[in-house]
């Protein structure tokens, strides 16, 4: 087990030391970026007052076309609502300019006629048609056209707020600031540092371990020999209490027994005589050398036996007769 946790410490610290490596090249281009933009920082002040500018054309152009009064709408007005306002306002202007173009262009053509006939009367007879400048009223039809059919963007108004609020933030002092924040990671595995060895950490968290389960079985030991001699001493109070006291766990007393004990104690007496008749029969007196049927098999078993390994045991000499070697039958031919 041991050497399989070494194992896999020691690729837990090739995962580690490959992570560190991947978030260096991971997190290089955006240091890199983030550095850029802190040394071009000046080019960007530029280039965002660059933009600012711009706009103001646009923004002027706007103010002068359609009356814009520095892009501050009164309250409960929106930007939408004043630019479609004053652009149907433009409908009144624009014919009005018209219609004033067209009468000047009368006049001028009365002049100039004039000026070609000199003659009087004839010269206001054959010019009277430049004085028909009132046709140029009927331009004014065109005002209630231009209002309906005039074409206003639904969000321009929202679209320029935004553009607008987005080049005055641009047009500000532009910064970059680059702040790197490192967390240190304290403990992993038991304690073992970031900048430590893992395989280290696991060897330290085994031999602490193997400590701890020696002091362990120690301490078990010592218990077993505690509990060793508690049941020794328990085993000798109990063969010391049951040969003193015969009651002391005896199956073999009866309830009867029991009685007859109990009531001896009452009245002091060390035996209670004389027996009933049906008491003297069942009275086992250990000094009668009287055989009771019970015991009358096992005597009988029991003597048989001895005399069967008397018989055994015994030490007859049995003598066979020896006849000389010469007269054997195998030996005289």
């Amino acid at each position: 087990m041991e050497t399989a946790a070494l194992s896999l410490s020691c690729n837990l610290d090739l995962q580690v030391h490959h992570s560190k490596l991947l978030w260096r090249d991971a997190v290089s281009p955006f240091l890199r970026i983030t550095k850029e933009l802190m040394d071009d920082k000046a080019e960007f002040e530029s280039e965002a007052l660059d933009v600012s500018r711009r706009f103001q054309s646009i923004r002027d152009e706007v103010v002068l076309q359609y009356g814009y009064d520095r892009f501050r709408p009164q309250q409960g007005n929106s930007t939408q609502e004043q630019f479609t306002t004053k652009t149907m306002m433009q409908c009144d202007s624009v014919v009005d300019e018209g219609v004033q173009r067209c009468s000047d262009w009368f006049r001028l053509r009365w002049a100039e006629c004039m000026k070609e006939i000199p003659v009087p009367v004839i010269n206001h007879i054959l010019c009277v048609s430049m004085k028909f400048h009132f046709l140029c009223d009927v331009m004014r039809v065109m005002t209630p056209w231009c209002r309906e059919k005039i074409p206003v963007e639904g969000n321009f108004g929202q679209l320029f707020d935004k553009l607008n609020l987005s080049v005055d933030l641009l047009s500000r002092e532009f910064s970059t600031e680059l702040v790197l924040q490192e967390q240190q990671q304290q403990e992993v595995l038991g304690g073992a540092l970031m900048d430590q060895e893992i395989t280290q950490s696991v060897r330290g968290s085994f031999l602490k371990l193997k400590r701890t389960m020696e002091q362990l079985l120690d301490i078990l030991q010592l218990l077993m020999s505690f509990t060793f001699l508690s049941i020794f001493t328990q085993a000798f109070g109990y063969l010391s209490q049951y040969r003193r006291d015969i009651r002391f766990d005896n199956v073999y007393i009866t309830s009867y027994f029991r009685q007859i004990d109990a009531h001896r104690r009452r009245v002091r007496e060390p035996c209670l005589l004389p027996l009933k008749q049906s008491e003297g029969k069942k009275l086992i007196d250990p000094w009668s050398p009287k055989i009771l049927p019970e015991e009358f098999k096992e005597v009988v078993s029991s003597h048989v036996i001895s005399v069967l390994n008397q018989l055994l045991h015994s030490d007859h000499p049995i003598r066979f007769k020896a006849a000389p070697l010469s007269e054997h039958p195998e030996t005289r031919s």
